[in-house]
């Protein structure tokens, strides 16, 4: 009621398209990457995952300054965000 709570929000990311993800200095986001096949972990029960915490020592990088429809950036889209996540198969 005062306005100085906060606590994590998770999103689920099911799609290669939504994972592309820029980072927020101001909410201090990190990723949590999980098993998508559901493997657990035997201690905790909870999905295996690893979490992403980027830039803890200092600012975090522009992405790529270059104007959108640069060539630039045409070919380097992948600079355009902070993270991009793709499934992985063997």
């Amino acid at each position: 009621p005062y306005g100085n709570a906060f606590g994590p929000v998770e999103t689920v990311l099911k799609k290669e398209q939504d994972a592309v993800r820029l980072y927020d200095a101001n909410k201090a986001r990190s990723w949590k990457i999980s098993n998508a096949e559901g493997k657990l972990n035997s201690i905790t029960g909870k999905p295996t995952a690893f979490k992403l915490v980027p830039f803890t020592s200092g600012a975090a990088g522009p992405t790529v300054l270059t104007h959108e429809t640069s060539s630039v950036s045409k070919k380097g889209a992948f600079a355009q965000a902070h993270l991009w996540v793709t499934p992985f198969d063997e």
